[in-house]
């Protein structure tokens, strides 16, 4: 018969009984990413994005998440260096956000996009004062 736990011939514990929390929030409450797309770089970005489908006189279905959303997830995996399938579930779903990233980067868009604000910072860098150094 093993000793029971108040038992003198029972090995005492020392430390604690259970395992410390983890430094992240648990899956159940994945935290809301914040939204990487300021104002004023939206405005920079959306005449930058090709038009909706449904727009368009072809036709199309009418997108089913905002496209600064869209953006917004991308910039998340870019910015965290994450896989698709583990972008938040505030998110529009993963194989959305890739779809457009795929489109756009097939037609071009994402160089595009690149090119047009490397050329607008370049303009305000030129247009900023001189530092002394």
């Amino acid at each position: 018969m093993p000793p029971s736990p108040s038992s003198p011939n029972s090995p005492r514990r020392t430390g604690p009984t259970c395992l410390p929390s983890p430094p992240y929030p648990p899956s159940s409450a994945v935290a809301a990413i914040p939204r990487t797309t300021a104002t004023a770089e939206w405005a920079l970005l959306q005449p930058l994005l090709p038009i909706p489908a449904c727009q368009t006189k072809k036709g199309g279905r009418p997108e089913a998440h905002p496209r600064r959303e869209i953006v917004d997830a991308i910039r998340y995996i870019t910015d965290n260096a994450t896989k698709w399938r583990a972008l938040p579930t505030d998110c529009p779903p993963w194989e959305t956000v890739y779809g457009f990233f795929a489109r756009w980067n097939r037609r071009g868009v994402v160089t595009f996009i690149r090119d047009q604000l490397r050329r607008v910072c370049a303009l305000a860098w030129d247009d900023a004062p001189t530092r002394s150094r």
